[in-house]
This record gives C-alpha cells, structure tokens and sequence, in this order.
C-alpha cells in the first residue's frame, strides 16, 4: 500500500454534525456592544438560535471572537451575553 491511497480523499470518512439548537434565519437591526473595549456597532442579526446570534455589523468588520462580554441591543431590549 502506498501513501497516496492512505490519505486518499476517497478513504476519509464523514462525520455526521448535528447542531444542538435549531436555527433561525431573521433579519433584526440592532446595536452590538464589546463590553471589554466599550465600543458599539450598529448592525444585524440574520440568524437566532437557543445557543446564540449571529450579528453582521454595518460599516466596519469584526474579527472571528470567542468568550468576549457584548451587550446587543435589540428595540428596548439589551441582551447580556459571550
């Protein structure tokens, strides 16, 4: 047996990926606040779930971050979260 055929694409095998939440495509405009820098971005959310949110800010681009305190505001509503 070659080395080819041992990482071959064709030998991997795929895992099955369930997510533990449902997801929810929405579109919300809101504002998102970095509590460790207290900075905001106004923005939106396209997709809500029991686990999260995913926010698109509007003019500027925020790096992939993980376990950062936010505050996102939604209407009246603030939501606390990581």
């Amino acid at each position: 047996m070659n080395l080819f055929s041992i990482f071959s694409p064709a030998r991997r095998r795929r895992r099955d990926f369930s997510r533990a939440s449902a997801r929810y495509a929405c579109t919300i405009d809101g504002t998102l606040m970095m509590m460790d820098r207290v900075v905001s971005f106004q923005g939106r959310v396209i997709d809500l779930s029991a686990g999260g949110a995913l926010f698109r800010p509007r003019l500027s681009y925020l790096l992939n971050r993980r376990d950062v305190p936010i505050c996102l505001t939604l209407g009246s509503e603030e939501i606390f979260g990581r």
